[in-house]
Order: C-alpha cells, then sequence, then structure tokens
C-alpha cells in the first residue's frame, strides 16, 4: 500500500486503486510560448495522479498545498490522452472558479471507459504561491498517456 499523508487519511479500501499526493516529480517539457509537464507511473492510476498533482505544482509554485475539501471527479473517455487532457482541464476549472489547487489525488477506480478520481485540495495562498504560473488552458497538442517501458507516461501541454 502507497503510504497516506496526514492530509489525505481516510480508509482506502480494497477498492481504492492508487493515492499519490504533492510533491511528485514531474518533467518539463520545453514548448514554444507554452509549458508542458511529462510524469511516470509504475501504473496508468499513478501516471494520471502524479500528473494532476504537476498541474497543482505548476499553478502553486511547488510550495505545499494543504488539502482541505475533497472533489470527486468521474470521468468517462474513449482515449486514454484525451482523459489526461480532460482530468487536467477538470482540475484547472477547480482552479479558474475557486481558487483550488490539487494537492493529493486517489484513483478510486480505472477501467475501460471510466475512472473515478478523489481530488484532496487546498486554496490557493496569494503569498505562499506566488511563484506558480498562470495557465490559460490545457490542450490537446502533444498529449500523450500510454505505456512506456515498465510503467507509462503522461504528457500535456498548456497555453500559459
Amino acid at each position: 500500500m502507497l503510504p497516506v499523508h496526514p492530509d489525505c487519511e481516510r480508509p482506502m479500501g480494497d477498492d481504492v486503486k492508487c493515492r499519490v499526493l504533492t510533491p511528485e516529480p514531474y518533467d518539463v517539457v520545453d514548448h514554444t510560448a507554452d509549458l508542458g509537464v511529462r510524469v511516470r507511473g509504475a501504473s496508468r492510476e499513478e501516471a494520471l495522479a502524479r500528473l494532476l498533482l504537476a498541474h497543482g505544482q505548476v499553478l502553486g509554485g511547488g510550495a505545499p498545498v494543504p488539502v482541505e475539501t475533497e472533489v470527486e471527479l468521474d470521468l468517462a473517455y474513449d482515449e486514454l490522452p484525451l482523459l489526461a487532457v480532460d482530468a487536467l482541464r477538470a482540475a484547472q476549472g477547480l482552479f479558474d472558479r475557486r481558487r483550488l489547487l490539487v494537492g493529493c489525488v486517489t484513483v478510486e477506480r480505472f477501467d475501460d471507459a471510466a475512472v473515478a478520481l478523489r481530488l484532496g485540495c487546498g486554496a490557493y495562498d496569494e503569498v505562499r504561491h506566488a511563484e506558480g504560473l498562470e495557465l490559460k488552458a490545457v490542450t490537446y497538442h502533444a498529449a500523450v498517456f500510454a505505456p512506456e517501458g515498465d510503467g507509462w507516461v503522461a504528457q500535456v501541454i498548456f497555453d500559459v
């Protein structure tokens, strides 16, 4: 079982697939006038969770995100790269509408047509998160979510 962060304490149950929390490593993808992130995980669940956390880290400048609330997210998908973009668009919407950053991700279900996520979120703090970048949009351009070697890789480009 993955370690549980005190801000994310909650019984995982046997059906929970994965829980990941910040900080998580990600690679910055150079892209003209935009910013991309690439993450790797041992499973597709872990890669998706790390991608959502990377989004929160970019917005928050790498500062801690104390989890204060949970948001449930259910997404249907046809293709994995589209799922990655849709998940990040949902996280971007939480930031745009409610000024929430993702600090913990629990993947409760991940099957061939849908995922169920629980996002542990914290409020954006103008002082603590001052080094963060403003993201305009999550794009489909160069989106990747695929097996790689013994694990998975996910990549998304943000319009900044």
